[in-house]
């Protein structure tokens, strides 16, 4: 996919040509090529090129501000998991708005995808040297997913198949609860 294209003139051209069109063709975009899109922008985050991280961060909010937050939510929570360290707060920040306008309406989809996920941030910051940005965004979405779920996001912890104390204790702390 040309967003991902080495040379930088040619992904931001990609990138501007996507945002320009995204409107006109939001309904026809399939679930895949959804997730494919979702993760290519997503690697513009990680560019080193302001321009480019900017365009990268402006697309994937378009997406937000224009397509399905259902159909966005879990290609999001896939691109989180394999993120970069630098690139994984901005892109948790936006799983969070997703996970909060989605939970009304699909909270199964939250639960099956959003919880696995916050458990795997949950232990990455104890198993990594995780930054303060990330510690903050991992504890910005706890925070929320406590706020949608209350308690019940203890119960769901306790309960994950790989659940053990230290992780419940720990989303209870990041929770503020």
């Amino acid at each position: 996919m040309l967003v991902k294209d080495s040379n930088s003139k040619v992904a931001l051209h990609a990138l501007d040509t996507l945002a320009s069109i995204l409107v006109d063709v939001k309904q026809e975009i399939s679930l895949a090529s959804l997730t494919l899109l979702v993760q290519n922008t997503a690697a513009g985050l990680a560019s080193k090129n302001a321009e480019m991280y900017k365009k990268a961060s402006n697309l994937l909010d378009a997406f937000i501000n224009n397509l399905d937050h259902v159909l966005l939510f879990h290609p999001f929570v896939q691109v989180t998991v394999n993120a970069t360290a630098k690139t994984k707060p901005d892109i948790i920040d936006r799983v969070s708005y997703l996970a909060k306008k989605v939970y009304s309406a699909k909270p199964k989809q939250v639960t099956l995808h959003g919880l696995p996920l916050a458990w795997n941030l949950v232990r990455s910051l104890s198993t990594t040297g995780s930054t303060a940005v990330l510690r903050e965004a991992v504890a910005d979405y706890i925070k929320n997913l406590y706020g949608l779920m209350g308690p019940g996001l203890f119960e769901y912890c306790s309960s994950a198949p790989d659940s053990n104390p230290q992780l419940v204790a720990m989303v209870r702390e990041l929770s503020g609860a």
